[in-house]
């Protein structure tokens, strides 16, 4: 009797150790296709991460179109005067520049009345009340823009800066591509560590889920807008202004898919060299405010459970995979396919390093942040699954002194028809 249990208990653990290995190679044949689709996405993010515009040599010809250009602000005095005195230092010529006071509970408006005293030419106009029933900024640039007569409008939030000779490379960049509107990217001002840590990350996240090329697509919905866009005012007027997107949580996009739905010419460059943009600020204001942008751009749970997925892959998974062969090895286990998921885990953290050198240098980061990207996965997984909970109980999210429904509106009711 003692044979045949031997027995028994032999061919069960045969079976068992069989099943193990079976498991293990289709482990890790999904560990290979993983890879060859990252890779992929490895190379096809040089299209994307590089340079494309720089300040431009040339002098403007004397028929350069009239420009003005809308500044809103909330709350931001701090930010405020270097933004207007970056533009209003532009050498373009025929340039007009408005600043909209949307109902600040600090200083700014002030701060603006006194750059008033040295430049006659910039004008304010100060928001009031916003309806209940709409968002701050798209109410408040709807209000602003009414009376413009420019022949194209650029739209600045008040956190970017231009660089000198910023506006004339804008425009006939503008005009070079013939276009009605133009997104732009700026230089990330990173000052903290966690921004120098998290904000590339994002980035990288934004344009894993939105490709430029297929914002200049127009048989692709795909809409990625920006704090800083030029816009002729002809096109803008035709889709209404900013009243189509008045109940867009995100409308800087919004604005993109509503002028590519009634078939105008929009496209996305990246421009580092001639604006910067200051980001949140400390760790707080840049939870909150990465946040926000995520509950705005992620339309549906699902995205944000393969978000979780991606950043995890690239960042955390080579070193658990490093460490589960390490314990297999230590347990005297060793084999082929520890082996093969070793060079997999290094090759892995290549791609990862080539991946993070391309993102970090386009943000302006040193390279040896590319060593903490664990640290800025596990992060920012958190700040996603805090975004995704604020959406999935419909929580609301404040955002410079005025709360918002997680569950807002994306489109609005005129964006829709």
């Amino acid at each position: 009797m003692g044979r045949p249990r031997g027995g028994s208990g032999g061919l069960i653990s045969i079976a068992a150790n069989l099943y193990n290995v079976r498991t293990m190679w289709l482990l890790l044949f999904l560990y290979v296709l993983a890879l060859l689709i990252f890779a992929r996405q490895v190379r096809d993010s040089g299209k994307v991460i590089h340079a494309e515009l720089g300040l431009a040599d040339e002098p403007m010809r004397g028929d350069a179109p009239s420009v003005t250009v809308v500044v809103p602000f909330k709350d931001e005095g701090s930010l405020i005067a270097s933004c207007l005195e970056s533009v209003l230092q532009q050498d373009y010529p025929n340039l007009q520049v408005l600043a909209v006071n949307d109902r600040s509970g600090d200083e700014g408006g002030d701060v603006v009345r006194r750059i008033q005293s040295n430049y006659p030419a910039l004008q304010l106009l100060e928001i009031e009340e916003l309806p209940n029933d709409m968002f701050g900024k798209p109410h408040a640039l709807h209000e602003a823009t009414a009376d413009i007569d420019s022949d194209c409008i650029i739209f600045l939030d008040s956190d970017f800066r231009m660089a000198p000779g910023c506006v004339r490379a804008l425009v006939q960049q503008f005009t070079k591509q013939d276009v009605d509107w133009l997104a732009v990217m700026a230089r990330p001002d990173l000052e903290t560590t966690w921004e120098r840590m998290l904000v590339p990350m994002f980035g990288a996240m934004v344009y894993a889920w939105r490709d430029p090329a297929k914002i200049a697509d127009p048989a692709s919905d795909d809409a990625l807008g920006s704090g800083f866009m030029i816009v002729r005012r002809d096109a803008y007027e035709a889709i209404g202004r900013h009243e189509s997107v008045v109940r867009a949580y995100d409308e800087d996009s919004e604005l993109l898919r509503v002028a590519k739905r009634a078939g105008q010419r929009v496209a996305y460059i990246m421009a580092p060299r001639i604006a910067s943009v200051r980001f949140y600020g400390g760790f707080g204001n840049l939870i909150r405010g990465l946040t926000r942008t995520l509950i705005g751009g992620l339309k549906q749970m699902w995205q944000f459970a393969l978000t979780i997925v991606g950043v995890q892959f690239v960042s955390v998974t080579p070193i658990g995979v490093l460490i589960g062969a390490g314990i297999v090895a230590s347990l005297g286990a060793a084999g082929l396919l520890t082996a093969l998921f070793t060079g997999l885990a290094f090759v892995h953290i290549g791609m990862s390093i080539h991946l993070g050198l391309s993102v970090y240098r386009i943000s302006g980061v040193s390279a040896t942040y590319c060593l903490l990207q664990p640290i800025a996965a596990s992060v920012m997984t958190i700040i996603i699954i805090r975004a995704a909970i604020l959406r999935m109980r419909r929580r609301q999210v404040s955002w410079r002194g005025t709360h918002y429904e997680a569950k807002a509106v994306v489109r609005s009711p005129e964006a829709v028809s």
